[in-house]
């Protein structure tokens, strides 16, 4: 066999192997509604979910803080169980990345959460509660 040939027969190998190995690791990640739900009902899991220091923080009229686990509250409420009537609601996923979004149009009130897949688990990585 001619070395071209050989060379282009090891990068077919290759990439055959690289693409197996990305759906594999696929395969074996976190399905992001599991976690979503357990997140958002389990308080200890909740805690080992978030990426601390968190992104973002939480911004009133008169004080802003950084969230930290001494002053995080745990997150109830799903982007589903959002009362559409009062609240608009931005949900976005894909493969590694979640973003949600709840707020009120022109009125300063604005809760944006993303989640992130890392090593095949789900974690929070930011979050914004803003009420100015």
């Amino acid at each position: 066999m001619k070395p071209v040939y050989q060379l282009m027969l090891i990068a077919i190998l290759l990439l055959a192997c690289h693409s197996q190995k990305r759906t594999l690791q696929n395969s074996t990640a976190e399905i992001f509604d599991e976690f979503y739900t357990k997140f958002h009902s389990d308080s200890l899991f909740q805690m080992q979910r978030i990426i601390f220091p968190l992104e973002g923080g939480k911004f009133d009229y008169d004080t802003e803080e950084s969230w930290a686990p001494e002053n995080w509250r745990m997150k109830k409420v799903t982007v589903y169980q959002i009362d559409l009537k009062e609240y608009s609601i931005v949900f976005e996923k894909n493969d590694t990345l979640a973003f949600e979004r709840i707020y009120i149009p022109n009125s300063g009130f604005d809760f944006q959460c993303r989640y992130r897949l890392i090593n095949g688990k789900w974690y929070l990585v930011y979050c914004l509660d803003q009420n100015l």
